[in-house]
């Protein structure tokens, strides 16, 4: 697939937009290798995988956040 070992860089993963972004993204193509996120220093990003959005990829891959690199 075209995904497979790329990394990517997306703005606004805080956002509810940008983070269903990510969970689609963390969801339908596990080959990602890296994804990255600038974030503000005032935004806590742990928060994110928290919700329940991310509850899907949680299941399907329990080391997914180290895939994401604030």
């Amino acid at each position: 697939m075209f995904d497979e070992g790329q990394v990517l860089l997306i703005f606004g993963s805080t956002t509810f937009p940008g983070q269903v972004l990510l969970e689609k993204l963390l969801r339908s193509s596990p080959q990602i290798e890296r994804i990255f996120c600038p974030v503000r220093a005032t935004d806590t990003f742990a928060e994110l995988y928290a919700t329940k959005l991310f509850d899907r990829v949680k299941k399907l891959d329990s080391n997914f956040a180290e895939k994401i690199v604030p």
